[in-house]
C-alpha cells in the first residue's frame, strides 16, 4: 500500500454518536485518551446501551461489565 497519506476512518455508526449531537463521539474519545482495546469496548458498550436496534440496555451493560471484569482480573494478576 504505502503512500504515507493520512487515513481518515469512516464515521461511526449512529448508535455510537452522542444522542443530542453534543460532545465527542465514543471513537474520538477512545482515540484521544489512548484507551486500550478493553477500556475502549467499555466506552463503546456503555455509550450504545439500548441504542443499537438489536441490543438492549442490559445486554450492552453486561458486555461492558465483562470487559471491566477482565480488566480487574488482569490488574490483579499483574
Amino acid at each position: 500500500m504505502g503512500g504515507g497519506g493520512v487515513i481518515n476512518p469512516p464515521p461511526p455508526p449512529e448508535h455510537y454518536s452522542p444522542p443530542d449531537g453534543d460532545g465527542p463521539d465514543p471513537w474520538a474519545y477512545i482515540e484521544a485518551h489512548g484507551l486500550d482495546y478493553w477500556a475502549g469496548n467499555v466506552i463503546k458498550y456503555v455509550t450504545r446501551a439500548g441504542r443499537k436496534d438489536t441490543a438492549t440496555v442490559e445486554e450492552d451493560l453486561i458486555k461492558a461489565r465483562n470487559y471491566i471484569d477482565y480488566m480487574i482480573k488482569r490488574e490483579r494478576d499483574g
